[in-house]
């Protein structure tokens, strides 16, 4: 695929952006995407855009480049990210790879993947390839759009699922990266298929936004990272103030995931898993921090359901659920809980742990001072668990520490 006027990346990002993005004399791709209208309404579009196609060898300076096209990498090309250098897309517009990304980012000098001022779709950027490993470290990403497809009902602004990073089909990564959520209605990162490595990620979301994302209503997204189908490690994380609808944090379906030191605070999910929601595969939590999160229904810190999962250490302070398990709600469940601090937590149902179904041992640790109903301290139902040494004990009320609720 080569570009209709031979112009080179460099040549592109010494020009001005365009009023009318439809006057750049590039190759015109077809994009299709899904606008939600509302809650209930979607509309299918069809856009040609404007996109550069990279072959060769390009690089991106250091520096500030708007960039009004698209940039696609082939799977022959090779695209350097020089340290220092901010892309701030205009709508609708990305970076897309099915060939080589390499930055060349420091501590000092990081790379920073943003929209526009005022833009309205962020597309992000697409790590593609066919199990090719990617590597991106000291880098940022920043949404700043200013509506969510979810709650702008009946407002026609061309408005798209948003994800800051979506990996597909690769091997990436990811080392001192920042993201910095807005009021977008998607995840930060999305990954299918892939093998993803996280280390020292950062993710925040902006006060004002925040704020936003709490009052207003149907949050689709997942707050910090989608995983379908995927193997996912995070070392020493921070998800910070993360908002979704399903799972505040994190959402991982089918996936292997390992969480280890990473903490998980202020979030929250307007159903379960205020701190992460896992389903299928397997879940290990290594030495992790969550506090302060909240599953409106269920799960204030941990829903999981039909993995294997190894809780090894860490605490589990103040979260909340309306019904059941107010730090750990888990469900058909199998596999350890060891030396895990679990206290002030509170719900309806197991203000400490829910277990439904669960085959479950408990070795060491502490349960105390959670408040709720039934089993403020443990509430199961079906297999009993196995409790070596752990204590259980001062949650309110007293006479129900641990209860069974098949009696």
């Amino acid at each position: 695929m080569s570009n209709s006027v031979r112009k080179t990346l460099d040549d592109l990002l010494r020009e001005p952006v365009r009023n009318d993005w439809r006057s750049h004399d590039l190759i015109i791709q077809t994009w299709s995407f899904t606008e939600q209208v509302s809650i209930d309404s979607q509309i299918e579009h069809t856009l040609d855009l404007p996109t550069y196609v990279v072959t060769g060898n390009e690089t991106i300076p250091a520096g500030d480049h708007p960039i009004d096209y698209n940039i696609v990498v082939a799977s022959s090309g090779k695209l350097t990210i020089e340290d220092g250098a901010k892309l701030f897309f205009d709508d609708m517009f990305s970076l897309t790879s099915d060939g080589e990304v390499q930055v060349l980012s420091s501590p000092e000098r990081r790379v920073l993947f943003a929209p526009m001022k005022g833009v309205k779709n962020f597309k992000g950027v697409w790590l593609n390839g066919r199990q090719r490993k990617y590597l991106l470290q000291h880098v940022d990403f920043t949404d700043d759009t200013r509506f969510s497809p979810y709650t702008a009902k009946n407002v026609r602004n061309f408005q798209m699922p948003q994800r800051l990073l979506h990996i597909e089909d690769a091997e990436v990564d990811l080392r001192d990266v920042t993201f910095t959520l807005g009021r977008f209605s998607q995840d930060a990162l999305a990954m299918f298929n892939a093998t993803v490595n996280l280390y020292d990620p950062k993710f925040f979301t902006k006060g004002e936004a925040l704020k936003w994302m709490t009052k207003n209503g149907e949050m689709e997204g997942h707050g910090g990272i989608y995983g379908h189908d995927s193997k996912v490690l995070v070392e020493r994380g921070l998800f910070d103030g993360c908002v979704g609808r399903i799972g505040g944090a994190l959402r991982l379906d089918d996936c292997d995931t390992t969480l280890k030191n990473t903490k998980l605070i202020n979030s929250r999910s307007r159903l379960w898993g205020g701190g992460l929601s896992a389903s299928g595969g397997s879940l290990n939590l290594l030495g992790c921090e969550l506090l302060d999160n909240e599953g409106a229904m269920m799960g204030g810190a941990v829903s999981a359901e039909n993995l294997r999962i190894l809780v090894e250490g860490g605490v589990y302070r103040r979260n909340h659920s309306e019904f059941d398990g107010g730090a750990f709600c888990l469900r058909n469940v199998n596999g350890k809980i060891v030396k895990v601090r679990v206290e002030r937590n509170g719900s309806y149902h197991g203000a400490g742990y829910f277990l439904d179904d669960c085959n479950l041992v408990f070795e060491g640790g502490d349960i105390e001072y959670n408040e709720g109903h039934f089993g403020a301290g443990i509430y199961w139902e079906g297999k009993k668990p196995k409790i070596r040494g752990t204590k259980v004990r001062s949650n309110i009320p007293k006479e129900d520490q641990i209860y069974c609720g098949d009696v």
